[in-house]
């Protein structure tokens, strides 16, 4: 089970079962390595989520704090970087994820706007 797949409250919730099955499992048999390595498994990945959920979180406040300064180029690239590094978080169907989006595609207009491709024909003059 990776964040790569599914929605997050579902993810989230599978991995709460699994951390509170694993655990009992432990009180039972306390000397079962696979165990203990399946809950200190599920338990990094439920840390990852909530790092990559808060890293998505920052990085929708920088891009708003780069809109209010007129900085389409810098919330741009911003979201570019990010869109690699957060790409397994954003597949989970977060409301943020569709923001982030939704910044990342209107960023894009606006540059190729005030920037245009230096490989565009020049425009023709009457």
């Amino acid at each position: 089970m990776g964040l790569e797949t599914g929605s997050v409250d579902r993810l989230e919730e599978h991995l709460d079962q699994a951390i509170d099955l694993l655990g009992r499992s432990l009180l039972l048999l306390p000397n079962q390595p696979d165990t203990r390595h399946n809950l200190e498994v599920a338990l990094a990945q439920k840390a990852a989520l909530y790092a990559a959920l808060a890293q998505l979180g920052i990085t929708l406040q920088d891009a708003e704090k780069m809109l209010s300064a007129h900085n389409f180029t810098g919330m741009n690239d911003l979201l570019s970087k990010a869109a690699e590094r957060l790409a397994p978080v954003l597949k989970l169907g977060r409301p943020e994820a569709k923001t982030f989006e939704q910044f990342r595609t209107r960023s894009g207009q606006i540059v190729q706007i005030i920037n245009p491709s230096t490989n565009m024909p020049p425009a023709i003059t009457p």
